[in-house]
């Protein structure tokens, strides 16, 4: 795993000058200029605030950048975008009901890992910071939402949680600041984003047997054994949800395996002390309409067997498990989930 980091002084910022609603879409990038910039932040607004790093995922880069060139949107009139001089130096928008807005340069494919967003209120108040992926028709959804009440600097994080949805091509995500005021000023955003540099993280490749850095087990990590869950075996025409991230059986019980930020893993679908004369597991990423697609089947009671597999994943790091069979008979089963590998 290696880190780049491209964040900007978190004492220089460029802002966006008088832009209206109509100019939001001709500058999608937020990169137009207002001239001169500002002058530096007082000592301690920002800086005291540090961004906590994301945790390092093997087989990929993170990358830091920060975010100071805000657009004002208002569907009032005279909207603008305005620095408060003496006490904050922050960007607001003057117009009555005014929003900043700050499209976040997080390339396609990439998936967005953390936000952290600076804002100052002179008298103790509220400010609204929302996090939210735009589409290619320009239809906005707002993943999250951070609300912080204070006065002086202020600072919110939306962590891997929230953020850690990859983005097709032609999307992107936006940070809307919502209230904003001389009285309620926007500083800047700090984003990281993992940056794919390769495909599949094998647990036990020798290639990787001589990294200090490594993190990734050195044999399956069994992640699901329906024998140790109280719900016991799965049942036709039930649904199991199960989270993939951490090690359940042996002496390390090690968490994070598959790591935020996994698109989908590489593993081994074992099922044992079947019942009925016919039976099959699909498996899907959690969130996702179940095909009944077949990942493994029997034919008989008490079959032990194993497949192995690549499956999605969502962003919480889940999957659903069904069963299905003979509608005559109550085909169960038991699920044992081995993780080989995850891909990012």
């Amino acid at each position: 795993m290696t880190t780049r980091n491209d964040r900007s002084a978190l004492n220089r910022r460029h802002f966006v000058g008088g832009l209206g609603v109509a100019a939001l879409a001709a500058n999608v990038g937020g990169e137009a200029h207002a001239a001169p910039p500002p002058a530096p932040l007082p000592v301690g607004d920002v800086a005291g605030f540090p961004m906590t790093s994301v945790a390092a995922i093997d087989g990929a880069h993170i990358v830091t950048r920060s975010k100071f060139d805000f657009v004002p949107v208002s569907g009032g009139a005279g909207s603008g975008l305005a620095i408060e001089p003496d006490i904050s130096r922050g960007a607001y928008n003057p117009s009555p009901g005014g929003v900043l807005v700050a499209s976040l340069d997080v390339p396609s494919a990439a998936r967005l890992r953390q936000v952290d967003v600076y804002g100052y209120r002179l008298v103790n108040g509220k400010q609204d910071w929302h996090l939210r992926k735009v589409d290619v028709f320009g239809n906005e959804a707002t993943l999250t939402t951070r609300s912080v009440t204070a006065s002086g600097p202020l600072h919110a994080t939306f962590g891997a949680n929230d953020t850690n949805v990859a983005l097709l091509p032609g999307e992107r995500v936006v940070i809307v600041l919502e209230g904003s005021s001389a009285l309620s000023t926007a500083l800047g955003v700090v984003y990281q984003y993992t940056e794919k540099t390769s495909g599949l993280v094998l647990f036990g490749d020798p290639a990787g047997a001589g990294d200090p850095t490594s993190t990734t087990p050195r044999s399956p990590v069994r992640v699901y054994d329906s024998r140790f869950d109280p719900a016991g075996k799965l049942a036709r025409g039930v649904d199991r949800r199960i989270n993939v991230a951490n090690e359940i059986a042996g002496t390390v019980q090690r968490t994070n395996v598959v790591p935020l930020g996994a698109r989908a893993i590489a593993y081994n679908l074992t099922i044992t002390d079947t019942e009925s004369d016919f039976g099959y597991l699909s498996v899907v990423p959690a969130g996702e309409v179940n095909i009944n697609n077949s990942a493994i089947n029997w034919d008989r009671p008490g079959t032990t067997i194993a497949n192995g597999l690549i499956v999605g994943i969502s962003a919480q790091r889940e999957v659903v498990v069904r069963c299905d069979g003979n509608p005559d008979r109550l085909a169960r089963t038991h699920v044992i989930i081995d993780i080989t590998g995850y891909f990012v």
